[in-house]
């Protein structure tokens, strides 16, 4: 009822609010249902009051205003306060605002819906310590006679379950990154079709081929039939044994690099019945270890061939004398019956003079290699012989010494000619000076 006094008459205005105020009393009883259920409802539920009642139009800036200023809190459950980390009485009769600074835009949004509901919709809020709360929320406008009165709802904490979410979105994006960025291939096929569902970046770039291509296809369709075959093979040998199987060695046509060799893990993925859902397959281009392994292969040949039919003896030996290597040759030289008698004999033994080992040491610390060096060394028999030796250090990156590689020349028959020589060319010279004393005698003697 509206009475306004205009010069001597009295003007009234009268409003039904039966509606209205049937809708409120069915509200406040189905409040004081739902407040018997406070104690055991997980929800949250609550009314926000119009202290005025927002006219609906009023223009949206100016709703805004109005919602802003004039809506409080006029009810809420335990669990609802409890999701802000507060009780009913800090909150009731509390702006708004307070605790939800967009309410205003959040009662426009409601009041756009020609039945005035909400339903179902994802909302954000902070607690009383900043912390986020993730809510679900159903809310509904009491509007009346183009007034809106209240806002009932219901709120459902998501927190925990988008929490969870996010968490699972980061483990995933982490786990993601690692799978794009391991060199090797990595490629899942389904169990059933063997189609495959999921490829990362190294496997593209290996293939020749983006996984937009490759996703849901099977091997039939980038490799010929006999490769094709044999990948089949092995899956379903992996998915029937549900065990780990490694392939040291698989060749794979690619579409750009040729012919490539992979050494291949595969193994099943189950699911939570014990079988297999996915294939995960591990592969690694091994194509150019290959051809390295292949060209020490063949220089490791041409090395033992020079190193066994080498006329010298050549031999590796540790700093300490250990012999690691030798050849033939060296076996002759000290008169040895086999290479592995050799090599149970530490060099540094048959030094006829100790002391001949100790100074090589010194030079090979020092100048890293010694060349032409005449030694005495000692036969199994005893006896000596005269060697030539070239020599030469192997040091790591610290400048420690991790191997000797020698090669000796016998020079034995060289020294006994040597000596033979100089004893010729002593006689010889004897000779000369007899033959000049014989002379000079003659001389004398002639005038005599």
């Amino acid at each position: 009822l509206y009475a306004t006094f205009l010069s001597d008459t009295l003007i009234v205005t009268f409003t039904d609010i039966t509606e209205r105020k049937q809708t409120e009393e069915g509200l406040a009883e189905s409040l004081e249902r739902l407040k018997g259920f406070d104690m055991h409802c997980s929800e949250g539920v609550y009314r926000i009051d119009m202290k005025k009642p927002v006219p609906l139009d009023l223009s949206k800036d100016e709703m805004l205003g109005w919602v802003n200023k004039h809506a409080l809190i006029g009810e809420v459950n335990t669990s609802l306060a409890r999701m802000y980390g507060l009780t009913s009485q800090d909150m009731i009769g509390r702006p708004a605002t307070d605790f939800a600074p967009n309410y205003g835009e959040r009662v426009l949004f409601v009041l756009e819906k020609s039945d005035y509901r909400i339903i179902n919709e994802e909302t954000e809020d902070v607690d009383k310590e900043g912390n986020p709360l993730y809510l679900i929320e159903n809310y509904h406008g009491i509007v009346n006679n183009g007034y809106l009165y209240s806002i009932w709802g219901a709120q459902r904490d998501i927190t925990d379950r988008r929490q969870a979410e996010k968490a699972l979105q980061e483990n995933e994006e982490f786990l993601n990154t690692i799978v794009e960025n391991i060199p090797d291939m990595i490629f899942v096929k389904d169990a059933r079709e063997l189609r495959f569902v999921r490829f990362n970046k190294a496997g593209e770039e290996l293939l020749g081929y983006s996984r937009e291509d490759l996703i849901g296809k099977n091997d039939y369709d980038f490799f010929p039939k006999e490769e094709a075959d044999f990948f089949i093979k092995k899956d379903r040998a992996v998915l029937r044994s549900v065990e780990h199987l490694d392939i040291p060695e698989e060749p794979i046509q690619t579409k750009y690099k040729g012919e490539r060799i992979l050494h291949t893990k595969k193994l099943p993925i189950l699911d939570e019945e014990g079988k297999p859902r996915y294939l995960l397959g591990i592969s690694a281009d091994i194509t150019e270890r290959k051809q390295m392994e292949e060209e020490l292969r063949i220089s490791g040949e041409r090395y033992r061939e020079y190193f066994e039919e080498n006329i010298s003896g050549s031999y590796i030996s540790s700093p300490e004398g250990q012999l690691i290597a030798c050849n033939q040759e060296y076996t002759n030289i000290f008169g040895f019956d086999t290479i592995q008698h050799a090599m149970d004999m530490p060099i540094n033994k048959i030094f006829e003079n100790p002391n001949d080992r100790i100074e090589f040491l010194k030079r090979i610390y020092k100048e890293k290699r010694i060349n032409s060096n005449v030694t005495n060394f000692k036969k199994i028999d005893g006896t000596t012989v005269h060697v030539l030796e070239n020599a030469s250090g192997v040091f790591d990156e610290a400048g420690k010494l991790l191997h000797i590689r020698g090669f000796l020349l016998d020079i034995t028959e060289q020294k006994k000619l040597e000596s033979q020589l100089r004893q010729a060319q002593k006689m010889e010279a004897i000779g000369t000076l007899a033959g000049g004393i014989a002379h000079d005698f003659n001389n004398i003697l002639f005038p005599i």
